[in-house]
């Protein structure tokens, strides 16, 4: 094959533009790797601040857990007791609470963390004996507990002390009965017979990182926050219906109906 021969042929024309696809692929490689590490020390740089801070808070509740008594007698006269558990959701649910946000440096990656302080309040409303059609079993008013969930139980600052009725508790680490709920704390919260209505109330400061988010479990939720942060992004389910953001801070506004949510305001469970 003479030299004309070369320069004219196809095959070796595709041979040199491959090699050349190749070579130009080389640096290509090597950004994508450099990205993927940079991805990776950045996660791990995020979970080594927020395990020792806290991590994305998750609210859920409270949840108000009454144990329902039933009493059967068997054949050779003793009686069998068999409590099962009523949850019941508030009727009203507010939560209102101001975010101050911070940026941490881990090396060259960025971590928002946040403090928050929150305060919550509501009630509720027991439904009535007709409508829970209990069969034979009793309401144990007495051993009803309050439980509210928080994902990072770690994120919490100080010591809780929840308004109950006419009385103050404080609240114990924990879940005890609802098994929805992963993580938070509980406390005792006795009925009153004659009250068609109990009311509750806290406050709590919490910390976290990237995300704070609430369960709406209310009959109506109503949600107010605001913060010094002058491009928050507004995820979930919901999005505020009145929100105002400038330079400097934000604030929004949540109003959150059950029949907005597909889960129902109380259930009975063994």
């Amino acid at each position: 094959m003479n030299r004309e021969t070369l320069q004219n042929s196809a095959g070796l024309r595709v041979a040199i533009i491959a090699g050349l696809t190749l070579v130009l692929c080389i640096p290509a490689l090597f950004i994508q790797f450099l990205i993927y590490e940079r991805e990776n020390r950045q996660v791990e740089a995020v979970r080594e601040v927020t395990a020792k801070w806290g991590e994305s808070q998750y609210l859920t509740g409270p949840v108000l857990s009454v144990p329902v008594l039933y009493e059967k007698k068997q054949t050779d006269g003793t009686i069998n007791k068999i409590k099962r558990l009523l949850y019941v959701l508030p009727g009203d649910f507010s939560v209102a609470g101001h975010l101050y946000p911070e940026m941490r440096y881990r090396g060259i990656y960025q971590i928002l963390l946040y403090n928050s302080d929150l305060q919550f309040s509501g009630n509720f409303i027991l439904p009535s004996k007709e409508e829970l059609d209990l069969e034979g079993g009793t309401l144990q008013l007495h051993e009803a507990l309050l439980e509210f969930g928080i994902s990072d139980p770690a994120g919490i600052s100080d010591r809780i002390e929840i308004k109950w009725n006419d009385a103050v508790f404080e609240a114990k680490p924990g879940i005890r009965n609802c098994n929805t709920i992963k993580a938070g704390f509980h406390t005792n919260s006795p009925i009153d017979e004659k009250s068609d209505i109990s009311t509750f109330q806290f406050s709590t400061r919490i910390k976290g990182s990237e995300r704070l988010s609430v369960t709406p479990v209310g009959e109506e939720t109503t949600a107010s926050l605001s913060g010094k942060w002058s491009h928050p992004s507004f995820t979930g389910d919901f999005l505020p219906h009145i929100r105002k953001i400038d330079e400097n801070q934000f604030s929004a506004e949540w109003k959150i109906l059950n029949l907005n949510r597909n889960f129902p305001h109380y259930s009975m469970v063994s």
